[in-house]
């Protein structure tokens, strides 16, 4: 079986149609690799939003990790049926969830962040909607990226 594949093996078809709604996530991590360390997750739907959210994350403080945790939150927040076009500066996310799940599934989830990835997969699983994962430079003026930056060391401190 090829990696296209074994990704739709995976993630079911989707029906929703609609508009796209757009969501940006970010990690941080203050003192990544140091026992110190302190993560959080951001998540910005738009200016002023009830959504946006601040969150520390649980379980080991890292960068990845507080990425992968940014992912879940937009998720949890949003409808199943809902397009979500999420935007994310973390090429390790997007690799994962759309490269290399099925690399992790077949391992039997030996990776770092295994809980995490694992439960962000079930929930994109029971998604009937798309979802887009979009790459943005981080830190490079942004203003989305900026705004869920900064979320994302306001949950770390």
């Amino acid at each position: 079986m090829g990696p296209e594949e074994a990704l739709r093996h995976i993630y079911s078809d989707v029906t929703s149609t609609g508009d796209w709604k757009m969501v940006s996530v970010d990690g941080s991590c203050v003192g990544n690799g140091c026992d110190s360390a302190s993560a959080g997750a951001g998540v910005f739907w738009g200016r002023n939003s009830v959504r946006n959210r601040s969150e520390r994350v649980p379980g080991p403080q890292t960068n990845n990790r507080a990425e992968h945790v940014a992912l879940i939150i937009a998720l949890l927040q949003s409808p199943p049926d809902l397009l979500l076009r999420l935007y994310t500066d973390s090429e390790n996310v997007i690799h994962t969830y759309c490269h290399w799940i099925h690399w992790q599934i077949a391992m039997g989830w030996k990776c770092a962040n295994a809980d995490v990835i694992q439960y962000g997969m079930d929930l994109i699983v029971k998604r009937t909607a798309c979802i887009e994962f979009c790459w943005v430079k981080g830190h490079s003026g942004n203003t989305s990226n900026d705004a869920a930056d900064a979320l994302a060391k306001k949950g770390a401190s």
